[in-house]
């Protein structure tokens, strides 16, 4: 039986203040197979994970990501009570590195509301400054983004997000350099009875009920994406025997 990956989203976002390294350790320790994390492009052209285009939700500060440069985003708590900042992508990798995390890492590049110059090729020199203990997964909202990243890294594993629409679904599925679909966990639950016509892994988000986790189960997908890894991960191990 095909067991899923199951991904942290945010890291364990359920804990821990989302997407920074406290969520990033505490989704190691729990064993999960997968973190997920989301990334854009400072001012000065440094990667930084963050899901939001500004700070407002996820920090005390305020302004957009686009505007202001890493020095000046690093000023601000991204941690409420738990005093943290920022991560630059960088600083995750290490950390993951220094864990010795051997599952997949998944990197969703946020060009799908503001397109940042340069941000895949910024990704792709970090990406190939070293060779990592981890497997890779870079998906997008933003179909060319996994383009340039097909053309600049021909050999990493990209996936195609989208909400619900048979459009981009077929898109993804037809498309040569796309190795994986990345659809709301909706979808893949109308769509339960054509799933076995798609060739390529589905991994769906975001997974929070257990009944949703158990038919991921059930269906076999390749991997979820979770804010609550240790509920999935629980679930999982009670599911497999």
């Amino acid at each position: 039986m095909k067991v899923t990956r199951i991904f942290a989203h945010r890291g364990n976002s359920s804990c821990f203040p989302e997407n920074t390294l406290p969520a990033f350790e505490d989704a190691v320790k729990l064993g999960a197979s997968g973190i997920e994390l989301d990334v854009h492009l400072t001012k000065d052209a440094q990667l930084v994970v963050i899901h939001d285009e500004t700070l407002a939700r996820t920090t005390n500060g305020r302004g957009w990501i686009k505007d202001l440069t890493l020095v000046e985003i690093q000023k601000f708590n991204a941690g409420g009570e738990i005093s943290t900042k920022v991560p630059t992508l960088t600083e995750v990798l290490s950390l993951l590195v220094k864990l010795n995390f051997t599952g997949q890492l998944n990197i969703e590049i946020k060009t799908d509301i503001i397109h940042y110059t340069g941000i895949e090729e910024q990704l792709a020199e970090v990406l190939q400054s070293q060779t990592w203990p981890f497997s890779l997964v870079i998906s997008s909202f933003y179909f060319p983004s996994l383009e340039k990243m097909a053309n600049l890294m021909p050999t990493l594993d990209l996936a195609y997000l989208f909400v619900d629409e048979m459009k981009k679904a077929q898109l993804a599925e037809k498309s040569a350099f796309i190795s994986a679909l990345h659809p709301k966990i909706s979808w893949v639950i109308q769509q339960e009875k054509n799933l076995a016509n798609y060739s390529k892994p589905i991994r769906p988000w975001t997974v929070n009920k257990e009944e949703q986790m158990t038919f991921c189960f059930q269906q076999q997908v390749a991997g979820l994406f979770t804010d609550y890894p240790q509920k999935a991960i629980k679930l999982s191990e009670e599911f497999n025997g």
